[in-house]
C-alpha cells in the first residue's frame, strides 16, 4: 500500500480536495499526481522510486496520490486508461505525462525540467534591468545564466518570452532550434514555439 501519513511533501487526494492540492499547490510549483492501483503491480514498484525523488526535492515538489480504484471521478476526468500514470502540472495545466514504470534516472531527469533551481534567482535581477529599460545588460545577465544552467529550461524561455514581447519572432524561433533536445520538448518552450511559428508565417502572409 501507498502510505502518505508522514510526509509534508505527499498527500492522498480525493476529487473533492483534487482543485485544493493539485491545482491550487501548481500555482506555488510543480505537483505531481499519481494515479496508482494497489492491484497493479507497476505501481507499488514505481512508488519507493517517486518517494525517494520527491524527498530529494525538499519540497519544492509535490506528490499526489489518486488511488484510481476509488476516485472514479477525476480519474475519468483526465482520461486515465492505465495505470501507473503520472501528469505534472504547473500553473493548473498538465506540463507532462508519464506512463508506466519508469526508472530513478528516467523520472528524475524528467522531473529537474519543471523543479525550481539556484539559476531561477538570477531572473529577478533580469526582470529589474529590463523593466529600468537596460535591454542589453538584461539579456547579458540572463545569457550568463543559460551558459552557467544549461539543464534549467526557464532561462531559454524567459529570453524567448522579451523576443517575443520585442516582436523578434525568427530570433526566439532561431534560438529555442538550437536548444538541446531535453530542453526543447519543454512543455511552455514548445507552446511558445508553436505560437512563434504561428506568427511569423501571419507576418510572411501579411507580406511584413
Amino acid at each position: 500500500m501507498i502510505d502518505t501519513v508522514d510526509s509534508p511533501y505527499i498527500h492522498a487526494a480525493t476529487y473533492e480536495n483534487f482543485k485544493t492540492l493539485v491545482l491550487d499547490n501548481s500555482n506555488q510549483g510543480p505537483v505531481l499526481v499519481n494515479f496508482w492501483s494497489a492491484k497493479a503491480g507497476p505501481c507499488l514498484r514505481l512508488y519507493p522510486l517517486l518517494d525517494t525523488l520527491i524527498h530529494h526535492y525538499k519540497g519544492r515538489m509535490l506528490l499526489i496520490n489518486i488511488d484510481t480504484q476509488t476516485e472514479f471521478k477525476v480519474t475519468r476526468e483526465y482520461g486515465i486508461t492505465s495505470v501507473p500514470t503520472l501528469k505534472l502540472f504547473r500553473n493548473g495545466e498538465v506540463m507532462e505525462t508519464i506512463y508506466g514504470y519508469q526508472s530513478e534516472t528516467e523520472l528524475k531527469k524528467s522531473f529537474d525540467g519543471y523543479v525550481a533551481r539556484d539559476s531561477d534567482q538570477s531572473l529577478t535581477g533580469v526582470i529589474e534591468l529590463y523593466s529600468k529599460g537596460e535591454t542589453v545588460q538584461a539579456y547579458e545577465k540572463l545569457a550568463e545564466a543559460i551558459l552557467d544552467d544549461p539543464l534549467n529550461p526557464r532561462l531559454p524561455l524567459a529570453m524567448c518570452k522579451l523576443l517575443n514581447f520585442e516582436q523578434r519572432y525568427a530570433e526566439a524561433i532561431k534560438l529555442i532550434k538550437s536548444l538541446p533536445d531535453d530542453i526543447r520538448r519543454n512543455y511552455e518552450i514548445t507552446k511558445l514555439y508553436k505560437q512563434l511559428i504561428k506568427t511569423e508565417q501571419k507576418k510572411e502572409n501579411a507580406g511584413e
